[in-house]
């Protein structure tokens, strides 16, 4: 960046920011213009920098540039900032775990809720529930009534026919669904529950 020499005597107009350029921590920006010159009667050659010509003081070197100290925090303010970010901490770490613990619920009752469907399921798979319910088949009851695919109500209905509550929540789902699938497809005389 070019050194520019300090302003001397600029006078400004109204919009026009006008301060001095000398090195002066305090002076941020100096904004010259033709017109400011032009209306108070001065020559253009009797200021600098050029006129429209901007100069940030903050970006010029300074004889001595020093970082501000780091101020230590009054004892009192200290632990009481330790206190609150530390109860902070125990309040989070308290309210993860009851998000944990209630994930871990819910799962269980996902589990346990697709054989409870598959008991409910293996009902209305009953022809006069179907006729009662007026629908044509077993998929359209499923589809229409209980808002699940065909396919699924299959498997769950599949899962209650050949295993019990216990061996099928220990399983879960899709282990429960595979070994029914593994009896079905082989030739011996074996059930899904062993």
């Amino acid at each position: 960046m070019p050194d520019y020499p300090p302003v001397v005597g600029v006078v400004g107009v109204a919009g026009v920011t006008v301060g001095r350029s000398d090195g002066d921590p305090s002076a941020s920006t100096f904004v010259a213009s033709h017109r400011a010159a032009d209306v108070v009667g001065l020559e253009r050659a009797a200021y600098w920098p050029p006129a429209n010509h901007r100069i940030s003081c903050d970006s010029m070197p300074t004889a001595t540039t020093r970082k501000p100290a780091k101020q230590k925090l009054p004892a009192a303010l200290a632990k009481r900032a330790t206190s609150a970010a530390t109860a902070k901490t125990t309040r989070l770490l308290r309210e993860a775990r009851e998000q944990i613990s209630l994930i871990a619920r819910r799962k269980r009752e996902i589990t346990e809720a697709f054989y409870d469907i598959g008991v409910a399921l293996t009902f209305l798979k009953s022809k006069d529930v179907i006729s009662v319910l007026g629908r044509k088949s077993f998929a359209e009851v499923c589809e229409k009534d209980a808002g699940l695919s065909a396919s699924t109500s299959e498997r769950l209905v599949r899962i209650v026919a050949a295993m019990t509550r216990e061996q099928a929540l220990a399983m879960g789902q899709s282990k429960a669904t595979a070994m029914v699938n593994l009896a079905a497809a082989t030739p011996e005389d074996d059930t899904a529950a062993g």
